[in-house]
């Protein structure tokens, strides 16, 4: 709706509004008509006036993105507002909409089943500076970040045009660097096993050693 057109709207809904005073309160009292008139004028032209500046300086957005958020630093929000959500002792609670309140518990389930959970602030930044020489746009460090790729052919998905700027070598040395600055639990944890029962299979053979020389002797 326009501003003329927004204008006229109200002057004839003040013009119904004086006429209804007039009808039932003019005989009596016309300096009541006359000030509610006025009023109802008024009220029109600002509407009128404000529409008019909101099409001279209408809204502009002057960055559409202001920052750009990893997978870890989203869930550590949605984390700790899940968390004061549930504690019912906080007077802090804040109730949303319904599908916002769908939404938050979505992206925190859909987010625990990804690489963010076993990350940290120091890890990821220790990731930037190490993939610093390779001249990688904010873009492609955030996505290398929470997806994590460990196999160079998942490189030439996140990079753009990733085979005139790095080599077969260079995608390699990049997995290598993701893997030893963002580490998974699951990983450690099979690494520990592989060590253990290498141990322990070392331990066996010395033992059978020791077995067949004393049955030698």
């Amino acid at each position: 709706m326009g501003g003329a057109s927004v204008f006229w709207f109200g002057v004839l809904v003040a013009g119904l509004c004086a006429g209804a005073l007039f009808m039932f309160k003019g005989k009596e009292d016309p300096t009541l008509w006359r000030t509610c008139t006025i009023l109802s004028l008024s009220c029109c032209y600002l509407m009128w006036a404000l529409t008019y500046l909101a099409q001279l300086h209408p809204i502009i957005v002057i960055d559409r993105q202001q920052a750009l958020l990893s997978n870890y630093e989203v869930f550590l929000v949605l984390s700790e507002e899940d968390a004061r959500q549930k504690d019912v002792k906080t007077r802090r609670r804040v109730r949303y909409p319904e599908n916002v309140t769908t939404l938050m518990f979505e992206g925190l389930q859909y987010l625990n089943d990804t690489a963010c959970t076993t990350q940290s602030a120091e890890q990821i930044r220790d990731l930037k500076e190490a993939l610093a020489e390779y001249e990688l746009t904010k873009g492609e460090i955030l996505q290398i970040i929470n997806i994590r790729p460990t196999q160079p052919v998942e490189l030439s998905f996140i990079i753009e045009e990733c085979g005139d700027r790095f080599e077969v070598a260079d995608l390699e040395e990049m997995c290598e660097i993701v893997y030893e600055k963002l580490p998974r639990a699951e990983e450690a944890d099979e690494g520990e096993d592989v060590d253990g029962q290498g141990d322990q299979e070392q331990e066996e053979n010395e033992n059978g050693a020791d077995e067949d020389s004393e049955m030698q002797d």
